[in-house]
């Protein structure tokens, strides 16, 4: 299924590997949710909740570019690898029910393209098999998320993955260029749900309403670190991470939904091998840029 005949382009689809992948860096990019105002009425008191209405369906578009660059030292010299790759997901969201602890919404993937340096990564038989598939969420106003349900032949891995969406929006009504904190641990893979990851501290601001007061323009900031103390990879590697996070966000006040996103994320990890482990130690420097837009809304 695609959406070709409604307006949106066909684009060939990935597999596990390549959805794993896209729903852990979607989860930071959400993490960072995000444009600029313009003039407004009233200032003060804005409450900024994601509450779809029940009944509407959400048109969306995510882009992704992630440009990793690997340093490995290698009998007294330095090999350096690199590799790029870039995202398009069409998706739509069900809007399905809402109570006073969020909404419940359904993802169906309609059309996925993942390019890994200018090739395709799955032939076409993974991407008939991934079009179509079905993720149900549990979305709090505050814009975290919880799974309901996944689809069988997506791991225990992503579920942890998507579980971790952390909180946006504040619990409270500010005003125009106030700011707001939240510290998010983010979950780590592999690990049945137990320790951490990275720990994300961000810092939204409501920069400013538009002229009618419907549209919130929030800017972002934040950091990102993991401590090497954590859990091991499975070839024996320990991996310490340090990075920075800035976005906007622009969160459709009527529509109860964010409807553009946008985030740059650059992340500098070291692997370094546990004792015993015959890894070699690796620098990595990963630059990821996201956009996620609300195409339409029926």
């Amino acid at each position: 299924m695609s959406f070709a005949g409604r307006g949106w382009p066909r684009v060939p689809s990935v597999g596990q590997q390549g959805a794993a992948v896209r729903v852990r860096f979607v989860v930071l990019g959400l993490a960072c949710l995000f444009a600029p105002g313009a003039a407004h009425a009233q200032t003060s008191n804005i409450v900024l909740r994601i509450r779809p209405k029940v009944g509407d369906t959400l048109y969306t578009r995510f882009e992704q570019d992630v440009s990793m660059k690997g340093t490995v030292h290698v009998h007294g010299s330095d090999t350096t690898m690199t590799m790029h790759t870039s995202l398009l997901l069409l998706s739509r969201v069900l809007v399905q029910g809402s109570d006073e602890t969020g909404t419940t919404i359904t993802t169906i993937t309609d059309s996925v393209s993942l390019i890994s340096d200018g090739e395709p990564s799955e032939p076409e038989d993974v991407r008939r098999a991934m079009e179509g598939q079905r993720v149900q969420l549990h979305i709090a106003p505050d814009g975290s998320a919880a799974v309901l349900a996944l689809p069988p032949q997506l791991s225990a891995d992503i579920r942890a993955v998507v579980s971790g969406m952390p909180a946006t929006l504040p619990d409270k009504p500010v005003s125009v260029s106030q700011s707001w904190q939240r510290v998010t641990m983010l979950p780590l893979v592999g690990a049945s749900g137990k320790g951490v990851a990275a720990t994300l501290r961000a810092t939204y601001r409501l920069d400013s309403l538009s002229s009618d007061g419907m549209l919130a323009f929030v800017s972002m900031h934040g950091t990102i670190t993991r401590d090497p103390g954590t859990r091991p990879l499975a070839n024996g590697l320990r991996v310490s991470s340090s990075g920075k996070v800035t976005g906007m966000l622009c969160v459709d006040r009527k529509r109860g939904w964010w409807i553009d996103a946008r985030a740059t994320i650059a992340l500098v990890s070291t692997l370094v091998p546990v004792a015993g482990a015959s890894a070699t130690p690796v620098r990595m420097q990963t630059d990821i840029t996201q956009h996620m837009h609300t195409a339409s809304v029926r």
